[in-house]
């Protein structure tokens, strides 16, 4: 198997290719403002808009899997007109900011924003904001909880949508280092043998929300597009039918993260879940460790599918459920995006195969053979080297390790 280091990918790129793309800048403008976990590369949706369509005119560009919004952002920045859906509500907040447009007098009053929560003793004179976290006391010291509470007290009183949103957003980005979670761990864990040193998690939210009012500075001058519908669940969209050019998406892997348990410290800060609700959103997310009860099966499920979860049966029956029922969901999620695209349009998805149990699960090639009994057509296959992996932690063959990142490339017919 050749891999080729290449700075950037090339615009025509021969089918099966594997690269290694050297290009370490992957969180420039407004990219950086979240750790989202398992997030793609910039690179790839910038290629993909650059070589899939033409940029004459705003094209409508979809993402069904917002998660830190990469997609849209690369959109706005293309001139583009961006749509998207995600389950999680963080993801779809962390989505309108990191795409917003802000003029030289929102700029102005974010930093005046700012230079109030930077007075640490006069936040104390606001409600504080304590949210219903379980076990609370697990996962923050006192100390902290009183004074994120306050700042988050805050925040809640700006009054200005854009503005409360985006300080939202850089609250969010310093809570796992707020806690006393694992900052490695993709779940919040809490070591008692390796105790988490405390970091100024004031001084950091000051750091990060200035350097991020920059880069917005910068973004709403380079971006020539817009946002135009985030929706909470892709599987019921809104969207007109037919009215997409390009959808461009990186999907959970199977069995992979939860991102729901990851984020949950954050959706309960800033009061974007419940308990109820964060059950919800545990049920109705794709690729998780958790099995439905309702049995749920493809009618024309491939060969390599069938053969995969029979494997894994023998060995683990629960993830063979969690396996037949991730792609019953792409395979929804197929249907869902054909109906979106406009004739001869592209849909492009980032995923990785998985090894289950000690099982190959060629989840790419799988997902071509789903795609092609619903209407689309395989026009191109290639891969780049994971280089900087969010999961660092054993995973005791539940998962495997992710190499390559297969970027596949279909077509509606």
């Amino acid at each position: 198997m050749k891999i080729e280091t290449v700075n950037a990918l090339p615009s025509k790129i021969k089918n099966g290719s594997i690269f290694i793309i050297d290009d370490k800048n992957v969180s420039y403008l407004t990219h950086n403002y979240f750790k989202y976990p398992c997030k793609f590369i910039p690179q790839i949706p910038n290629w993909a808009l650059e070589n899939l369509i033409s940029n004459k005119k705003a094209k409508n560009v979809y993402d069904p899997f917002l998660g830190s919004g990469t997609t849209l952002v690369e959109a706005a920045l293309h001139g583009h007109c961006g749509y998207g859906a995600d389950i999680d509500p963080l993801s779809r907040i962390l989505t309108k900011v990191k795409t917003n447009s802000y003029s030289a007098q929102d700029i102005a009053e974010l930093r005046k924003i700012l230079n109030r929560l930077s007075d640490k003793k006069a936040l104390a004179n606001f409600k504080k904001f304590i949210p219903a976290l379980p076990n609370i006391n697990l996962f923050f010291d006192k100390k902290t909880i009183e004074e994120l509470a306050s700042l988050r007290g805050r925040i809640e009183r700006i009054k200005n949508v854009a503005h409360y949103e985006f300080f939202l957003v850089m609250f969010a980005s310093i809570i796992r280092k707020a806690s006393l979670t694992d900052d490695v761990s993709p779940k919040p864990y809490v070591s008692k043998k390796h105790p988490k040193r405390k970091v100024d998690w004031f001084a950091l939210f000051i750091k990060k929300s200035s350097e991020a009012i920059l880069r917005a500075e910068e973004f709403s001058k380079a971006k020539s597009g817009k946002l135009v519908r985030v929706e909470s669940d892709a599987r019921n969209s809104k969207i007109k039918s037919k009215s997409i050019d390009i959808a461009i998406t990186s999907p959970p892997y199977i069995n992979a993260f939860d991102y729901v348990r990851s984020l949950k410290l954050e959706n309960y800060w800033l009061g974007l879940v419940d308990d109820a609700s964060i059950e919800v959103l545990r049920k109705n997310n794709i690729g998780t460790e958790s099995a439905r009860k309702d049995e749920r099966n493809l009618n024309k499920p491939p060969k390599s599918l069938v053969t995969a979860v029979a494997l894994i049966a023998k060995v683990d029956m629960r993830r063979s459920k969690v396996v037949s029922e991730y792609f019953f969901d792409m395979n929804l999620n197929l249907q869902n995006v054909h109906k979106l695209l406009k004739k001869g349009a592209k849909y492009v998805i980032v995923v990785a195969d998985s090894d289950i149990r000690g099982v190959a699960v060629p989840t790419s090639e799988i997902l071509i053979l789903l795609a092609k009994q619903i209407g689309f057509k395989c026009n191109l296959k290639f891969g780049y080297m994971i280089r900087n992996r969010y999961l660092r932690i054993p995973r005791k063959g539940r998962g495997g390790l992710m190499k390559i990142d297969w970027v596949v490339i279909l077509e509606k017919n």
